[in-house]
C-alpha cells in the first residue's frame, strides 16, 4: 500500500462527515447538552444562567466548557432527577456545580481546571486541551463530584497522582500519535478530557474507558512500557470515547435497545473464554480495530522503523481481519441499528476493505 494511499483512507476515518470529523461531531454534542440544560430551566436557576452564559459562545468556546466531564455528567444526572424523578444527583449539587460552570463560562478555563488539580499535556496549537488529573483530594464541589462519579463506576479503584516521569511518558506518546497519524490523532484524542491515572488491586487492565464518563481516559502505570505502546493506548481508548461522543451526535441504536439485553455475541478468537459481548461492544471494538489498522500501517513508513512496533505486520493483519469480522457480525443485527448506526457500518466497512 502506497503512503499517499494510506494517507487517503487516515483521512477518510478522522474527517469524512458525519462520523469522522471532530468538529462536526462536537458541535452536535454541544447542540444536544444544550437541549438538555433546557429540560432543567424551570426549576434551576443555575441552569438558567449556564445557559445564557454559553448559548451565545462560538462552538470553539462553548464546547470548551461544555466537554468537561463534571459537567456533562451533571447536566445529564440533573435531566435524570428532573424528568424521570431518579435521585442521581441531590438538588444542592446540582446548583452548586452548574452555578460554578456558569462562572467559568466567560473565561477559557472549564469547571475542571478552574476547581482541581491537574497538568495540561501539550497538544498541537489549537487542539482542544487534553489534561492529566493530578488531585488526590479535589476541595471542589466539581472536583469531589467527578472523582466520586469515576469511584462509583470503577469499584476498587485507586486513583494516582502521577509523577513527573509519567508526566513526561504522556506527553511523548501524544506527540507521537500526532507525528504518526496527525490527521486521525486529531479527530480522535481530542475526544479525551482527562486522563486518570489508577489501578485496580489486580491491575486487571492497562487502560479503560466507560459509559456514563464522557472524556474520561484511564490509564494503569503497567501501561507505560514504551512510547509506541503508549500512544496506542491513548488512540485505542480515545477511539472508545469518540464512539461515545457518536452515540450522542448521530444515535446508532433504536429506541429501547439496552445492552444488557442484546444478543450476546462472541468473537472467534475469544471462543474459548466463553466471553460474549454486546452489539455496541461489537460495534465499539469494530470501530477500534479500524482504527489500529490504520496507526499499525503508518507504523510500517520507513521514518518510524526506529520505533520497531512489536509484531506490527502480524498485528496489522489481525485487526484488519478482526475488524472485518465484528463488521460482518454487526451487519446480521441491523435490526438493532438506526439508519445512522447502518450508515455507521456501511462507512466503517468501506474503509477496511480498501485497507485489507
Amino acid at each position: 500500500m502506497t503512503a499517499g494511499f494510506a494517507s487517503s483512507l487516515e483521512s477518510r476515518l478522522a474527517e469524512a462527515e458525519p462520523f469522522g470529523s471532530y468538529e462536526s461531531i462536537t458541535g452536535l454534542v454541544a447542540a444536544s447538552y444544550i437541549q438538555l440544560l433546557e429540560f432543567l430551566l424551570e426549576g434551576s436557576a443555575a441552569a438558567r444562567a449556564l445557559h445564557i452564559a454559553v448559548a451565545d459562545l462560538d462552538h470553539g468556546a462553548r464546547w470548551t466548557h461544555l466537554r468537561d466531564p463534571a459537567l456533562r455528567r451533571t447536566i445529564e444526572d440533573g435531566v435524570c432527577a428532573a424528568v424521570e424523578g431518579l435521585p442521581a444527583i441531590p438538588p444542592a449539587l446540582l446548583e452548586e456545580v452548574l452555578t460554578a460552570a456558569a462562572a467559568t463560562a466567560p473565561t477559557d478555563r472549564p469547571l475542571m481546571r478552574a476547581g482541581a488539580r491537574y497538568v495540561p499535556l501539550t497538544v498541537p496549537a489549537g487542539a482542544p486541551q487534553l489534561s492529566l488529573w493530578a488531585d488526590g483530594e479535589p476541595g471542589t464541589p466539581s472536583g469531589r463530584r467527578f472523582l466520586g462519579e469515576v469511584l462509583k463506576r470503577l469499584p476498587g479503584f485507586s486513583v494516582a497522582v502521577p509523577t513527573p516521569e509519567q508526566v513526561d511518558a504522556l506527553e511523548t506518546a501524544v506527540r507521537l500519535a500526532y507525528r504518526m497519524v496527525p490527521v486521525l490523532a486529531a479527530s480522535v484524542l481530542p475526544h479525551a478530557s482527562i486522563v486518570l491515572i489508577g489501578s485496580f488491586p489486580e491491575n486487571a487492565f492497562n487502560a479503560l474507558t466507560t459509559p456514563g464518563l464522557p472524556g474520561v481516559l484511564v490509564v494503569s502505570p503497567t501501561a507505560f512500557t514504551g512510547s509506541a505502546d503508549l500512544a496506542e493506548t491513548l488512540m485505542h481508548e480515545s477511539t472508545h470515547l469518540k464512539f461515545l461522543d457518536i452515540e450522542y451526535a448521530h444515535p446508532p441504536f433504536v429506541i429501547g435497545y439496552r445492552r444488557d439485553a442484546s444478543t450476546g455475541i462472541t468473537p472467534v478468537w475469544r471462543r474459548n473464554t466463553g466471553d460474549t459481548w454486546s452489539v455496541d461492544r461489537v460495534l465499539t471494538a469494530a470501530h477500534v480495530y479500524v482504527m489500529l489498522t490504520i496507526l499499525l500501517q503508518a507504523a510500517g513508513e520507513p521514518q518510524f522503523h526506529d520505533l520497531a512496533v512489536k509484531d506490527r505486520a502480524a498485528r496489522l493483519t489481525q485487526c484488519t481481519e478482526r475488524a472485518a469480522w465484528l463488521l460482518d457480525e454487526a451487519g446480521n443485527h441491523r435490526d438493532v441499528l438506526t439508519e445512522s448506526g447502518q450508515e455507521f457500518l456501511s462507512w466503517l466497512e468501506g474503509i477496511i476493505r480498501h485497507a485489507s
